[in-house]
């Protein structure tokens, strides 16, 4: 079934470019993933650059193992679990099937302080309610 929607995981780094060097290193560490420049429109003084690794043999070869066995002690350790369990739906193929991507749109929803899932949204408003 054709749902219109695909799901991309990707694991993303930023720093400002004072400290893109960090990026470069952690892309030739891990040999995987690309840096990109987000130019900046706003308040802020420099421009943000971005190390993103989005094959999905690459995070979960390289990124998922190093970071389990060296965990991080931030608030992102919960995201980083859920981003997991992201990748091990879409291991299943569960992001192939209607509730699947509401699963996985679900975990998403609640990583890195996001907004309300316009899957989840459109789910929702298109989901005939019974009345007794």
């Amino acid at each position: 079934m054709r749902l219109g929607w695909q799901v991309r995981p990707e694991f993303v780094v930023t720093q400002g470019a004072r400290s893109v060097g960090a990026l470069e290193v952690l892309q030739e560490f891990f040999g995987c993933g690309a840096v990109y420049r987000n130019t900046r429109h706003d308040n802020h003084r420099e421009d943000v650059y971005r190390w993103c690794v989005r094959r999905r043999s690459d995070l979960l070869d390289r990124i998922v193992p190093f970071v389990q066995a060296t965990p991080l002690r931030t608030s992102k350790a919960l995201d980083f679990e859920r981003f997991v369990r992201v990748l091990k739906l879409m291991e299943d193929g569960r992001h192939l099937e209607l509730q699947g991507v509401a699963e996985i749109a679900t975990l998403v929803e609640g990583m890195n302080r996001r907004k309300p899932s316009a899957f989840l949204n459109i789910l929702r408003d298109c989901t005939p309610t019974t009345s007794m």
